[in-house]
């Protein structure tokens, strides 16, 4: 991918979001691919788990610029920095609510405490799967259908359920929530990654693996650069775009990162503060400031399809009135008139001799007149099939000159029109004026099945199995971030220690 495309196709993604926080993008695209974790149990499975966490958990200063050649910070250590110095207020759970919480645990999270259970991953993906439905606008027994799923198939009561559990009596109790995710980073720290210690990160939708399940679209070169933000740099785009016009048709995927380790719902807490006397801000709520005042928590995914560059139109001339000229008057010259001697006398003499001067026209003789009979008979013949059909390389055309060359198609444009697209076979989705057009293609009933079957596939696959082959190279463009609420905030009502 040419630099500071990705800048363009990262933002018109991040749009689509509608999220506050600022994304952050590499100064190159980053070639990646998605790969099935499995249950993190193969060398293979945590090569590519090390590769995902390193890229995805960098913590930065909240700028535009994705710093991959600076020394790095990682979210979990930030994190358990954090809440490892927090106090936190007086608070207990009975027996009954912490078996409560460890049945909800059961319910999203694998035995390792890290991996995301089956029921948790189908629950993500049909979500995703009716959100993506009812956001294009698909038909209402479409989108009925794909809740259907989303209750029967993503085990929809029992994840919400346990999930609301965990809120419930997460109310209060951030020191126990603190204390589980420093056991489990410390867990990973020790037995996870080999020589680079990483606390695994997954995502979701697991269907992403396979690229014949993102979104294809086709978004005009303008159309990229208005999602650019401001704050956004433009020099790698302008680069990349100079005075260029066209389009860019290409696939795309929003990925959810997903942390059994990283509890937000600590931050938004009321219940901790940090030690007496220490002025350190976590996060300002702006994403600026603080230990921790943001995270990456999507990744956006591109696969470049094709670029059709348009020449710039020239500009039009700038009309100007006429420049009338006075007509140019020739003076008359005035001859004087011609007098002849007059011979009288003499009988049968002219006695008034004038001479009398005639203008005479010469027409020049027609060509015609001077052709003998066959040229005008070929001529005649000429004529006629000028007025009548032609037959062209076996094509009848009404009223072809005769000597005017057909016109025909440039061959670009044929050549361009041979690949052809999901935009063209599929329902799509139509946005922006002239100059600034998106063709997205629709989720329908079809392509939520593939994505379902396909991600009940990989879940019922073994670990070690192959990852289907790519056509082209998929690229990380961009990183979307959230921004972690003004903390610490202390309840003053609290009783603390």
């Amino acid at each position: 991918m040419q630099n500071g495309l990705n800048i363009g196709i990262g933002s018109w993604i991040d749009a689509r979001q509608s999220a506050s926080a600022l994304p952050a993008f590499p100064t190159t695209a980053i070639p990646f691919e998605l790969r099935h974790f499995g249950d993190l149990s193969t060398p293979a499975d945590l090569a590519r788990a090390v590769e995902l966490s390193l890229l995805a958990n960098r913590v930065d200063n909240g700028g535009t610029v994705y710093e991959s050649n600076a020394i790095p910070a990682y979210l979990w250590e930030r994190h358990r920095q954090t809440v490892g110095t927090m106090e936190s207020a007086l608070s207990t759970l009975s027996t009954a609510e912490r078996e409560a919480l460890a049945r909800a645990d059961a319910v999203l999270f694998g035995l390792d405490g890290f991996s995301i259970s089956e029921r948790y991953t189908i629950y993500m993906e049909t979500r995703r799967i009716h959100e993506d439905m009812v956001l294009q606008g698909a038909s209402p027994s479409e989108v009925n259908g794909a809740y259907q799923d989303w209750v029967v198939l993503g085990h929809k009561v029992e994840v919400e359920a346990a999930l609301a559990t965990k809120v419930t009596l997460g109310r209060g109790t951030s020191r126990l929530k603190a204390a589980d995710d420093v056991s489990r980073i410390e867990l990973a720290l020790g037995s996870l990654g080999g020589e680079v210690p990483i606390a695994p990160t997954l995502f979701t939708p697991i269907s992403a693996v396979s690229t014949e399940h993102w979104t294809e679209a086709e978004v005009d070169l303008q159309a990229l650069e208005d999602a650019i933000r401001p704050q956004v740099s433009l020099t790698a785009w302008r680069q990349f775009r100079q005075n260029k016009n066209g389009k860019v048709r290409f696939r795309f995927a929003t990925i959810e990162l997903m942390r059994a380790w990283f509890s937000v719902s600590i931050y938004e807490a009321d219940d901790w503060r940090l030690p007496a006397g220490s002025q350190t801000v976590v996060a300002d709520g702006l994403g600026h400031e603080g230990q921790l005042p943001a995270y990456f928590s999507r990744l956006y995914m591109a696969q470049i399809l094709e670029i059709r560059n348009e020449p710039v139109r020239p500009t039009p001339p700038i009309d100007r009135p006429p420049i009338i000229l006075p007509p140019i008057v020739r003076p008359r010259i005035e001859r004087p008139p011609i007098i002849r001697p007059q011979i009288g006398g003499l009988p049968g003499t002219l006695h008034d001799l004038r001479i009398s001067q005639k203008s005479i026209a010469l027409r020049p003789t027609p060509v015609r007149a001077m052709r003998g009979p066959t040229a005008l008979a070929a001529e005649s013949a000429a004529n006629a099939g000028a007025s009548s059909d032609t037959r062209v390389r076996g094509v009848t055309r009404r009223n072809v000159t005769v000597g005017t060359t057909a016109s025909r198609r440039p061959a670009t444009a044929v050549i361009a029109q041979q690949g052809i697209s999901r935009l063209d076979l599929v329902p799509h989705q139509l946005i922006g004026v002239t100059g600034r057009i998106s063709k997205i293609e629709k989720i329908n009933a079809i392509t939520a099945s593939n994505r379902l079957s396909y991600a009940q596939i990989l879940i019922a696959t073994t670990a070690n199995q192959p990852s289907p082959p790519q056509d082209n190279t998929t690229y990380l463009v961009g990183f979307g971030r959230t921004n972690l609420p003004a903390c610490p905030n202390p309840n003053p009502n609290y009783q603390w220690p």
